[in-house]
């Protein structure tokens, strides 16, 4: 049985899985420098937990739906593979009806915000206006 949740599937593990799998392979670093990053990150950050090859490879394997990468390392793989994680979050919140933006876009969506209340603010003074 399919969950769903405003229409969305709930289950990610594919689609996510498939984006870190290439988020890994776009990366300029390898599988083995990729662990080693992630367990360094680890250590610096307090994060109790141990990460083998072949578990990483099998949180990287669209087909192995049994074994998923606990929520507490995304954050840690994002940095260890160093590129944009904006699709990687996209995935994760798109169930619940929310996008992931990257900071270009924020500012874009924060200018067409401001944008948007200036005009309001015009059309309103206009109003003003015309009644005097």
């Amino acid at each position: 049985m399919e969950l769903k949740f405003r229409g969305q599937n709930l289950n990610i593990s594919y689609d996510l899985k498939l984006a870190m799998n290439a988020a890994a392979k776009a990366s300029k670093y390898s599988r083995e420098q990729i662990l080693e990053r992630m367990e360094e990150s680890c250590r610096r950050h307090g994060i109790k937990t141990q990460i083998s090859m072949a578990l990483l490879e099998k949180w990287l394997n669209p087909q192995a739906d049994e074994h998923v990468m606990p929520l507490k390392l995304f954050p840690v793989f994002c940095r260890a593979v160093d590129c944009d994680c904006t699709e990687l979050l996209s995935i994760l919140i798109r169930p619940l009806g929310y996008r992931a933006i990257d900071q270009q876009q924020d500012k874009l969506l924060t200018w067409a915000e401001a944008y948007h209340e200036a005009k309001m603010a015009k059309q309103k003074l206009k109003k003003m206006e015309d009644s005097l």
